[in-house]
C-alpha cells in the first residue's frame, strides 16, 4: 500500500475515517478522494530535513460509481446523494509525507498543516489567459448540443487545462487556465487529436506569472518517407495565438483559447493517435510523447506519425526542438516505440531485437529518472488489447540497450497504471493505481470489503 492516498483516508482537519456503507457529502470533502490519476512528490518541509519530507500532489481525474457504493444500480444511475458525493470525490489530494531515511517507505501525515482537498465546491482565483474575452456558449456548441459544461462533456472536452497554485499562506488556489499546453494529460485525451505547445512570456517566479502570459501554437509532422526503414521527420509549430493576435481566419482570441481544437484543424494540424501525456527528459532535452491508441485511423488516414490503421496499441514519439532552444518554431521527430505484441510484423522496439522484450500495450504516462537514457513507461489499457494487467516498463533511449523494452511492475486487475515518480538513486517508485475493478474483479488493496480502493503505492528496496 502506498504512502496515504486512498479513497477515503482523512485528509482534512476533522474528517472521519472512512466508512463504505456511511459514506457522505461532507465527509468526502475532506477525505481523499476517487481515482488517482496525475502524481507528483515535492520535496522540503518542517524540521530543516527536506530529503525526508514532502507533499503527495494527486488528481482525482473521475469516478466509477459502480466501484464506489456497494450496491449500486447501474440501470438507474447515481442518487442525488450518490452524485454529490461523486462531486466531492473529484478534483485533487494533497497531502504532506514523510520517511524516516533514504530508503524508508513513505507515509503520510493524517495531520499535515498543508493537506488539503480541492473539490467541486472549491473556489478559486482564475488567473490566465483563458480568463479574459467572452463566448457565447451557445454560438458554435461543438462538444454536442448540451454545450461544454453539461456534465455529459466533462470528460470530452479537455480544452481548458488548468494550473492550480496553491501559495503560501493562501488557502484559496489559483486557476491558471490556458488551452492546448503541453504538460501530463494536456488538452484531453482523444483520438485523431492534436499536439499543442505553449510559450510562455514574462520571467516571473514559479509558478504565479509562468501561465498568466504566452503564445499558443499546435503541431505540424511530416514524414520524410516509408522507405527508410524509420518513422521520422520534421515538425513545425503553427500559431494560433502570438502577442495577443488570433491566427486562426474568423475566429477572435477568445474562441481560440475556448475552442482550441476546433481552432486548430483550421490551421492544418497532424491529428494524432490519442496524446495522453508529454514529457521533456530532463537531461538532454528531448521530448517524449505516448500516444495510448486510435482504433478508429483507416488505412486511408496514416501517415508517417501515425503510421499503423487501426492502432489499438499506441507509440511513443521523440522530438528535439531546433538548437535545443525550447522556444523555436521548428523540430526534428522519430518514432522510439510501435507498441504490442513482439511477435508482431508492424511493432518497432527502436530497433532492439524484438525475441529480448517484454509486451506492452497503450503507452500513457511517461518519466524519467537521474540516468539520463531511463524512459519509464506507464500503460493503460492492456487488458482489452494484450489480456495481461497494465504496468509499468523501463525503456532506455541510448546505449546497447536502447529500445529494450522491460517490464517493472503490474498493476491490479482492471487498474490503470498512472503517474510515476522514479527516484532512482533512492531505489524508489511511486505510482498511481487508477480504478482497480473497473470491468475485472479486483479487491485491491485487499481491505476486507468489496469496495477496491485507487490510490498511490511504493515500490521501494529498504536496503538501497
Amino acid at each position: 500500500m502506498g504512502p496515504g492516498h486512498l479513497l477515503g483516508r482523512p485528509v482534512e482537519p476533522g474528517a472521519p475515517d472512512f466508512d463504505v456503507d456511511a459514506q457522505s457529502v461532507e465527509a468526502q470533502k475532506g477525505q481523499a478522494g476517487y481515482n488517482a490519476d496525475y502524481l507528483a512528490l515535492r520535496r522540503g518541509g518542517r524540521g530543516g530535513n527536506s530529503a525526508n519530507r514532502g507533499l503527495i500532489v494527486v488528481n482525482n481525474e473521475y469516478t466509477n460509481p459502480e466501484l464506489m457504493f456497494p450496491g449500486y444500480d447501474e440501470a438507474a444511475g447515481p442518487t442525488p446523494e450518490q452524485a454529490r458525493i461523486e462531486m466531492a470525490a473529484h478534483g485533487m489530494t494533497i497531502v504532506e509525507v514523510s520517511r524516516t531515511g533514504q530508503f524508508a517507505p513513505w507515509t503520510y501525515d493524517r495531520d499535515g498543516a498543508r493537506n488539503r482537498r480541492i473539490h467541486t465546491w472549491t473556489e478559486f482565483a482564475v488567473d490566465g489567459t483563458g480568463r479574459r474575452g467572452h463566448v457565447d456558449a451557445d454560438q458554435r456548441r461543438p462538444y454536442g448540443p448540451h454545450g461544454p459544461g453539461h456534465p455529459r462533456q466533462l470528460r470530452r472536452r479537455g480544452d481548458a487545462v488548468g494550473h492550480v497554485a496553491v501559495r503560501r499562506g493562501e488557502r484559496q488556489p489559483v486557476l491558471q487556465q490556458r488551452r492546448g499546453t503541453r504538460p501530463r494529460e494536456s488538452a484531453g485525451a482523444l483520438r485523431h487529436h492534436l499536439r499543442g505547445s505553449w510559450l510562455g512570456a514574462g520571467r516571473g517566479p514559479l509558478p504565479r506569472t509562468l501561465l498568466s502570459e504566452g503564445d499558443l501554437y499546435v503541431a505540424r509532422f511530416t514524414g520524410d518517407g516509408f522507405g527508410d526503414g524509420e518513422w521520422d521527420g520534421r515538425g513545425v509549430w503553427l500559431p494560433l495565438v502570438v502577442d495577443g493576435r488570433s491566427h486562426v481566419p474568423g475566429m477572435s482570441v477568445a474562441e481560440v483559447l475556448t475552442w482550441a481544437r476546433c481552432a486548430a484543424d483550421r490551421v492544418g494540424p497532424t491529428k494524432m493517435d490519442r496524446p495522453e501525456d508529454v514529457e521533456a527528459n530532463p537531461h538532454t532535452g528531448a521530448v517524449y510523447v505516448a500516444l495510448t491508441n486510435n482504433t478508429r485511423r483507416t488505412p486511408a488516414e496514416i501517415d508517417e506519425a501515425n503510421p499503423r490503421a487501426g492502432n489499438k496499441h499506441g507509440h511513443v514519439i521523440e522530438w528535439v526542438e531546433s538548437d535545443d532552444d525550447p522556444a523555436a518554431l521548428d523540430f526534428t521527430w522519430r518514432i522510439v516505440l510501435i507498441a504490442g505484441e513482439p511477435s508482431d510484423p508492424t511493432t518497432y522496439f527502436d530497433g532492439y531485437d524484438k525475441s529480448l522484450v517484454s509486451p506492452i500495450s497503450c503507452p500513457d504516462n511517461v518519466a524519467f529518472d537521474s540516468q539520463p537514457e531511463h524512459l519509464w513507461i506507464a500503460t493503460d489499457g492492456a487488458p482489452g488489447t494484450l489480456g495481461t494487467c497494465d504496468g509499468m516498463f523501463l525503456m532506455p533511449t541510448a546505449g546497447p540497450d536502447r529500445g529494450r523494452v522491460q517490464q517493472f511492475l503490474s498493476v491490479p486487475a482492471g487498474a490503470e497504471c498512472c503517474g510515476p515518480v522514479v527516484e532512482w538513486t533512492d531505489r524508489s517508485v511511486l505510482i498511481c493505481v487508477q480504478h482497480p475493478g473497473d470491468g475485472l474483479p479486483s479487491a485491491y488493496p485487499y481491505l476486507g470489503d468489496s469496495v477496491p480502493r485507487p490510490g498511490v503505492a511504493h515500490v521501494y528496496r529498504s536496503r538501497g
